[in-house]
């Protein structure tokens, strides 16, 4: 809590992020819309914290590298996997952003 913004109501930045659904990559984007709120990391260096409505996406993004964590989290049941091997997982990925340009978009 001490990470937070003094008003934690405040948005201070709204983010889209766009996924692929299915395969191959180039399918179908799906847009998931955050709210950010700014936070203090190390060394007094700030970044965002994202969640959507519910929350079940959290973005973690550094504001001067751009690196970021995000998780997600589910409730997923396999194939094939009996009652007491379902309930929620948790995705958890890390890299950095570049540019769209960057991409060829």
């Amino acid at each position: 809590m001490m990470n937070l913004a003094e008003d934690e109501r405040d948005v201070d930045l709204y983010l889209t992020l766009q996924t692929h659904v299915g395969q191959p990559a180039d399918t179908e984007l799906e847009a998931t819309e955050l709210e950010c709120r700014r936070v203090r990391g190390s060394n007094e260096s700030y970044g965002y914290s994202c969640v959507n409505l519910p929350p079940s996406e959290m973005l973690l993004i550094n504001a001067e590298s751009l690196r970021f964590t995000r998780t997600a989290v589910g409730g997923w049941t396999f194939s094939g996997a009996s009652d007491s091997h379902n309930g929620d997982s948790i995705f958890v990925e890390f890299g950095q952003c570049v540019e769209g340009e960057a991409l060829g978009r």
